[in-house]
């Protein structure tokens, strides 16, 4: 009966091709349960090839297969970091294998710093438009004058933005009442913020009853708009729930509006779900880019901020 000869490593150099061949394995399939081994493995063929060339030996093609993989972990240092989060994190990894100084084991900064770089490009992206809307608007409002009670309801949105943020909800009932002896009482927003803020102060009757005065005096066309300008406001006061609850009604009534789908998406990614969130982005995307291109716009501007700054959502396969 023929026996299977398993044939050891003989000398240093087969020993650190072995290991070479099992990072190239690891790499391909990392999780929680092998990215120790794996970075533990890229010391080791880091110091063998290091004591080899000391002795003068060629590991020149040993150093290339290793300069791919760093240079895949460099590329791509989320894959190991999203592997190391399942195993306590790679703090806690480097602390169990100390003196842990290749840079494998520091991925995370790499990744933080790639993060940041795509958190100033988003930004001056966002400084350019302003530069340009700002720039429009000026000539706009020159050439048409704005209207006096949408000054007066923007003025007020902004200042009920900075309460939501202190969440000084009597303040923002108390400014929304004096605002309805100077626009018009039955405005939309203003009654949605009045909701709103009922709502989190934990007066549910009252601002259900604002809520059916509001749906009663607009036509039932209207309502999907009213659901999503309701669901805006839940989302600028914190209520997450409530806002995804609005943009589900506003579905419900108008299934391709690209507006819903974009709440959802403001609220997903609110909620710390960057998966759902860019499902709802390219949904108001395609739903958009034909009809309403300024949402379309929004709406790939979320979608490749979130694309650029989270980890890896799948491991990729490793080259032939």
């Amino acid at each position: 009966m023929a026996h299977a000869i398993r044939e050891e490593p003989r000398t240093p150099l087969d020993r650190i091709r072995v290991r070479l061949a099992r990072a190239e394995k690891l790499l391909a399939n990392l999780g929680p349960g092998n990215v120790a081994e794996f970075l533990a493995l890229l010391d080791q063929i880091d110091a063998g090839l290091r004591a080899l060339e000391a002795q003068g030996i060629d590991t020149r093609p040993e150093r290339t297969r290793q300069a791919s993989i760093l240079n895949r972990l460099e590329r791509d240092p989320h894959r190991v970091v999203q592997a190391a989060r399942g195993a306590g994190g790679l703090g806690r990894l480097r602390q169990a294998h100390l003196p842990a100084e290749g840079f494998w084991w520091h991925l995370d900064r790499l990744a933080q710093e790639q993060r940041r770089r795509a958190w100033l490009r988003a930004l001056r992206v966002a400084l350019v438009l302003a530069l340009v809307v700002g720039g429009g608007y000026w000539l706009l409002i020159r050439l048409f004058p704005p209207d006096p009670q949408a000054v007066l309801m923007s003025e007020l949105v902004s200042e009920l933005q900075e309460r939501a943020l202190e969440q000084d909800w009597e303040g923002a009932l108390e400014r929304i009442q004096e605002a309805k002896a100077r626009v018009d009482p039955t405005d939309p927003e203003l009654r949605a913020w009045e909701a709103a803020v009922l709502e989190r102060m934990g007066d549910r009757a009252r601002a259900q009853a604002v809520m059916r005065a509001l749906f009663e005096s607009t036509p039932p066309q209207e309502h999907g708009s009213l659901w999503i300008t309701l669901g805006n406001v839940r989302l600028t006061v914190g209520d997450l729930a409530g806002a995804e609850e609005a943009a589900q009604q506003a579905l419900a009534l108008a299934p391709q509006d690209p507006l819903a789908h974009y709440l959802l998406g403001n609220v997903a990614e609110a909620a710390g779900r960057p998966r759902e969130a860019i499902e709802h982005y390219q949904r108001a995307f395609d739903l958009a880019q034909d009809t309403d291109p300024q949402l379309a716009a929004l709406s790939r501007i979320r979608l490749g901020f979130l694309l650029q700054s989270l980890p890896v959502l799948e491991p990729t396969p490793a080259p032939p």
